[in-house]
């Protein structure tokens, strides 16, 4: 049997969050001068949020989380407000950011439009993210 164990942690955060657990002062574009500052920069903040999955794969073997934080939009809807628009990317941003293996699932439909979840691996566990991945598109099939 597989017993799955849901929680809401999506945790937003800001540049200046990420600085103060590093215990860094809160960097401007400014501090950058070149790449190889942002590069490394880029290096911290993937390493934190590494550490954070790191700690959630100590518990558990796999991650199950929404591919987007909202039900779909219709076609359109969001042109107005790019900013709606990429904030829809908010859940995947974090797992390519740790480069672990992920992929998302489809999982039913919401006023007619379909949503998705995402299972997440821990870093070099793809074959296992990939078999749970079969074994759960194939039950979900079964089921409707």
């Amino acid at each position: 049997h597989l017993h799955l164990h849901f929680e809401a942690t999506i945790r937003p955060l800001t540049l200046r969050d990420l600085a103060s657990e590093a215990g860094e002062p809160v960097p401007s574009w400014a501090d950058f001068a070149d790449f190889s500052d942002f590069e490394a920069a880029y290096g911290d903040v993937r390493n934190l949020i590494r550490r954070d999955f790191e700690q959630a794969f100590a518990t558990y073997d796999l991650l199950l989380t929404p591919t987007t934080p909202t039900v779909p939009f219709r076609l359109g809807e969001k042109m107005a407000d790019p900013f709606q628009m990429y904030l829809s990317d908010i859940c995947t941003i974090p797992v390519n950011i740790a480069g672990l293996p992920a992929l998302a699932l489809p999982a039913g439909l919401v006023e007619g439009l379909p949503v998705g979840v995402q299972l997440v691996g821990a870093f070099r566990e793809d074959r296992k993210a990939l078999s749970i991945a079969r074994w759960a598109e194939r039950a979900l099939a079964a089921a409707n």
